[in-house]
């Protein structure tokens, strides 16, 4: 399995396309979560950003 073998790739980590290489045996679900599980804690050094997302609020723009 590719996960077996080295750091796991972005290709490798890819929601889109992660499911098919689980499915087709390329891929480790267990080293995806210990990939997951290893990654640091960042969330006090992140900060907010707060941007209209018209999509979401469901006026369309047309204001």
């Amino acid at each position: 399995m590719k996960a077996d073998k080295g750091k796991l790739s972005a290709w490798d980590l890819d929601l889109r396309v992660r499911a098919r290489l689980i499915g087709a045996g390329q891929l480790d679900a267990k080293a995806i979560e210990r990939h997951l599980s290893e990654l640091p804690d960042l969330e006090s050094q992140s900060e907010s950003l707060n941007y209209e997302q018209p999509a979401l609020s469901g006026n369309g723009g047309d204001e």
